[in-house]
Parts: structure tokens; sequence; C-alpha cells
């Protein structure tokens, strides 16, 4: 862990800073205040000086940190922000700083002018270059006692400045990387992990918190093993899963004390859930549909084809065990083989052959189109898991997605389908 600050010129008065039920009493200096509560095991402390702040401040502070039984900061020098060249040699001189795989607590309290954003921005840098994490970022408030009277005629005993925690705003960035990654990409480990990891600090009302907590810890991992069936094409347990049960159902009364800006964040994870309904074959199809939104061709081939043998089995199952055809596996096999034989083929063999009368009884019941389009999702299917490497299936890289996104929305309407609202 390390801890990073900056150093101001201005005049700083003795206070006491809280942080929770903990406090850090007569300190000059909230860096003192904020290594003692926030940051006690940090390896290293860099702190970061104009010349200006080095020669007004610096050997003060170092002085407070000893009373405090702290090791001294390490300074390092940098420009006033002035222009910008300067801010892209402060960008520079803090990131070679900051070691690979650093957790960082960082005090925002004393940067000056544009530094926070920049700082914002460096440590999201960081976090993919370097592979950081911001274990916490805090201000001191000093400035909120002089809303309640002269601070210059307050005892410095009554002069009790709380530190805020600002973790969570840095977070926000977090939270709509995960939620993108997400919608975009189907990946769902990184908002897992942070309704996992974080989430206790974002909720806001104690009295909500841990009834809200639990209701998205369930609901993240249904979350995330939605994903994970997404991209091992398992359509089998994806049409298993009670989605409207786990997911929306638990997200539509969550109580908002969340912080304000992650609402729209769940409230994206709820429309786009909002359609799917519980353990329903249906769901292949919204999943294929939103797998060709997203690229994700050979997964939306295999839903998309499953999903329609699955539907189409459904009707069927009784009568199939009826006409003595009782194995699953045979009853799934020989609705695939009825789709995709031609109406007049001679390949009426095994199953089929034995079962033709009632084969050809629900055949009738297909479109001709319907079955045209179901042997173009199988053509397909084919060439994308087989990488093209059939010379009698040229597989064309560039329309595949375009071709997976028509055949998607005929399935829905088709079946009559309904999909999240754009």
């Amino acid at each position: 862990m390390i801890f990073i600050s900056f150093l101001g010129t201005g005049n700083y008065k003795t206070c006491n800073y809280l942080y929770k039920e903990q406090h850090c009493d007569g300190v000059a200096y909230i860096q003192t205040a904020a290594r003692t509560l926030l940051a006690p095991e940090a390896e290293q402390s860099f702190i970061f000086v104009t010349t200006e702040a080095k020669e007004k401040h610096l050997e003060q502070l170092q002085q407070e940190a000893q009373k405090f039984n702290l090791p001294k900061m390490e300074p390092i020098t940098i420009p006033k922000g002035a222009s910008e060249k300067e801010l892209w040699e402060i960008f520079e001189t803090i990131s070679t700083q900051i070691p690979e795989g650093a957790e960082i607590v960082f005090d925002i309290t004393h940067s000056f002018r544009s530094l926070p954003l920049l700082i914002t921005i460096l440590l999201n840098y960081l976090s993919v270059v370097k592979h950081t994490t911001i274990k916490q970022c805090c201000y001191g408030a000093f400035e909120t006692l002089g809303f309640l009277q002269d601070v210059e005629n307050m005892p410095a005993s009554e002069r009790n400045a709380p530190i805020f925690n600002l973790t969570p705003f840095f977070a926000l960035n977090d939270w709509a990387r995960a939620i993108y990654d997400f919608t975009r990409y189907g990946h769902a480990e990184q908002l897992a992990g942070l309704i996992s990891n974080q989430l206790s600090e974002i909720l806001s009302d104690p009295a909500n918190r841990n009834s809200n907590n639990n209701t998205l810890q369930s609901a993240s991992k249904t979350i995330k093993k939605f994903s994970n069936f997404i991209h091992t094409s398992n359509c089998r347990e994806l049409c298993k899963m009670d989605i409207k049960k786990s997911i929306s159902d638990r997200l539509a009364p969550l109580s908002p004390d969340i912080v304000p800006p992650l609402v729209p964040i769940f409230d994206q994870i709820k429309r786009f859930f909002a359609n799917y309904e519980n353990s329903s074959p249906l769901n292949g199809i919204r999943a294929a549909a939103w797998c060709a939104e997203i690229n994700l061709i050979p997964q939306g081939f295999t839903l998309l084809q499953e999903s329609i043998v699955s539907i189409e089995l459904e009707p069927h199952r009784q009568q199939l065990e009826e006409e003595g055809l009782t194995e699953a596996k045979r009853q799934r096999e020989f609705i695939s083989a009825l789709l995709a034989i031609q109406k007049d083929a001679d390949e009426w063999k095994g199953d089929l052959k034995e079962y033709r009368l009632y084969g050809e009884n629900i055949r009738a019941e297909w479109k001709e189109s319907f079955l045209k389009d179901y042997d173009s999702i199988t053509k397909y299917r084919n060439q994308v898991n087989h990488g093209g490497t059939n010379p009698t299936q040229k597989l064309d890289s560039n329309s595949i997605g375009d071709n997976l996104k028509q055949l998607t929305r005929k399935m829905l309407t088709y079946y009559d389908i309904q999909t999240e609202d754009k």
C-alpha cells in the first residue's frame, strides 16, 4: 500500500480530524491524520510539492509526522501546473512514482486547481497500465468549520473537521466500465466483483444496507451465471434459469439508498433483463439476439438453433412418449432431424422412418419460410463452428454477423418474443 498527497501553500490551522468513529487530534496537516486513520500500514508515503509549498510547509509536516510516530514522507517536487506542458510533467512525475500493482490511498485535500481532474484521469490510467487499485480516497473538510463560526476564535480542541470518503466517487468509473463490459461484451466478472467487494461502501442508508446488499449479491451471482452460460453456449442451463425471479424481481423493489449516480447503472440491468422469463426456451432466442448485437457469433448461432429445437420439442413431447419415443435424447434428436430434413428427401431413417407419420404431421405445422430460415441457421452455424475449414461452405466473416442479426430478428418475430426496449 502507498499513500500519496499534495501539499499546498495555505495557512493550515491545528484541528481534530474525524473519520467515522476514529479521530486524530491536534494536527495541522491532513496528511498526518489521513496516514494515521486510513493508511497506517502504508509502505511508502509520497508528498507532491511545488517549490513554494516545500519551502513553507515541508519541514513542519515532517516534524508533525514524527510526533505521531509516522515515518517521514518522501517529497517529490512538481511544477505549479500553470501550462499544459507542466500538467503533462505532473502526470509523468506521479505516474513514474507509482509502482506496479500498488494499492493506493490518496488524499485529495490540497490538490489545487485542475489537479483533481488530472489525478482522476491518472489513477484510471494507472489501473490499466500498472494494474493499480484505489484503496481509499479522502478529503479533509476543514473549511466546514467556517460554516459554524469564526475558526480563528474557536478553541483548537473544538475544531472538529470531518474526513470525507470519496472512494465511491472514484469507483463510479469502475461501475460504468463494468456495466459497459457486460452490456457490450457480455462479461459480468467485473460487475459481480464490484457488487461483492464495494457494494457495502456505496449503500448510504444503514437501515436498508443489509437488505439491499443481500439482494444485489444474489442477483449478481445469477448475472455471472448468465454470462458464463452465454460464453459457453450452454443453452440447456441458460433456459433453465429462473431469470425473472432471480434478477428482475429482486432488483425491482430495490430501496433508493444507493449513491444516486449508480441508480441509472442498476436501471440498465433491470431493463436488460425485463423481458426474460423463468425457465423458458424463449430466453435462448433473446440471448441469441443479444449475442448478435455484441458480436458473439458462434454463441449466437448455437443458442439460436438449440433454442428452436427446445421450443419445437415441448408441445410434442407427451405425444412422442405416447408414440413410444420415451428417451429425452432421442426425442430431441428426432425434432432436430425433422427440422433439418427436406420435405421430399429420401433420408427418413431411424426414428424419422419409424415415426414418419407423426413427423410429417409436425412438419405440416411449420411454415416453409421458417424451415428455410432454420436451414440457414444450420448452414451458418456449421460454417462458424468448423472455423470455415469446409471447402464447400465458405465462411464470410464480413457478413456472418449481419446474417445472425437478421435470423434472430426473424425468430423473435416468428415466436412473438419481446426484448428490451431500446
